[in-house]
Parts: structure tokens; C-alpha cells; sequence
């Protein structure tokens, strides 16, 4: 895992039980949080594909259009990069 990505987290959670420390030590004894960011995840790419209209969404379900391969792309050419 990366320094960074673990100290940031840590700022969260200081900040967090700074306000309620109990609320902390409970959630130190949560152990479901890969399960949790999973979830938040899928919800995250919920929010997005909701922008699409019917047509897209069908696309996207069949397997016709490729969003993971189109947002690579448009990443890549947002950085400048044309694939």
C-alpha cells in the first residue's frame, strides 16, 4: 500500500476521532471496510452512468460501447496523450 495513500487516510481518521474519539475506536473495530469501499465505489460509477440516456445504457449493458476503454482514451487525451 503507499505511504502516502495510508498517511492521508490516517489525517482522516485523526481528524475524525479528534471530534469523537469513541466513534474512532469504533470504527477500529469495524472489519468491513474493503467490503464498504466496494460498495462506495459501485456507487460512485452509479452516479456517472446515470447521465447516460436510455440508447447509451443499452449500449453499455450489451457490450457494444466500452466505457472503461473510453474513459482510458479521453484520460489520455485530457493529459495531452492521444492514444
Amino acid at each position: 500500500m503507499s505511504a502516502e495513500i495510508e498517511n492521508r487516510i490516517c489525517d482522516y481518521l485523526r481528524g475524525y476521532g479528534r471530534h469523537d474519539l469513541s466513534a474512532l475506536e469504533s470504527l477500529a473495530q469495524f472489519e468491513l471496510w474493503g467490503v464498504v469501499a466496494q460498495c462506495e465505489l459501485l456507487a460512485r460509477a452509479s452516479r456517472f452512468i446515470k447521465i447516460l440516456d436510455e440508447n447509451e445504457l443499452r449500449a453499455v449493458a450489451a457490450g457494444e460501447v466500452n466505457l472503461v476503454d473510453l474513459a482510458r482514451w479521453v484520460a489520455a487525451e485530457l493529459k495531452g496523450n492521444k492514444p
